[in-house]
């Protein structure tokens, strides 16, 4: 299979694995953008605002009016770096990780119960699959680190 070929594949897979996994998720009690946000910021909490408007691919003006709303709802803070007062860092509170492990607990659950269709060696296959997956697409995650150096990997 030649690369563009591979491309062509992955592109048509990600909104079919996205349809069939995500979609007919609950709703939650926070807009997708905010729980991306906590997310982030659990994974790389106190960092530059920028990095995450970079991330998010959002503008900084509409990043700080997601975060004023999440500083509310007492789940993000904000604070100044030490080294530049002009660079504002953000970070997750005890609530706001709460809040995260609640929604990826629901998220677990409800991909467990699509597994239900599912006999016992499919289920080792599926999950054989994935990890090699995984394992092959952190590679573009370890060379886009390189490049970008270190930014949020």
């Amino acid at each position: 299979m030649e690369r563009s070929e591979l491309a062509e594949t992955v592109i048509n897979f990600i909104p079919s694995l996205n349809r069939r996994f995500f979609r007919m998720m609950p709703k939650f009690d926070f807009p997708k953008q905010q729980l991306g946000l906590l997310h982030m910021l659990t994974h790389h909490g106190h960092m530059p605002m920028k990095v995450f408007s970079d991330k998010m691919h959002i503008s900084k003006p509409n990043l700080t009016k997601l975060v004023n709303h999440l500083i509310d709802e007492g789940l993000v803070i904000r604070c100044h770096s030490e080294k530049d007062r002009r660079i504002i860092l953000l970070d997750i509170t005890e609530e706001g990780k709460n809040v995260v492990n609640s929604h990826y607990k629901m998220m677990i659950k409800e991909v467990t119960n699509l597994f239900d269709v599912y006999e016992d060696n499919e289920i080792n296959e599926l999950s054989h699959h994935f990890n090699e997956i995984n394992r092959l697409i952190s590679k573009i995650d370890i060379n886009r680190c390189e490049k970008e150096k270190g930014n949020l990997c």
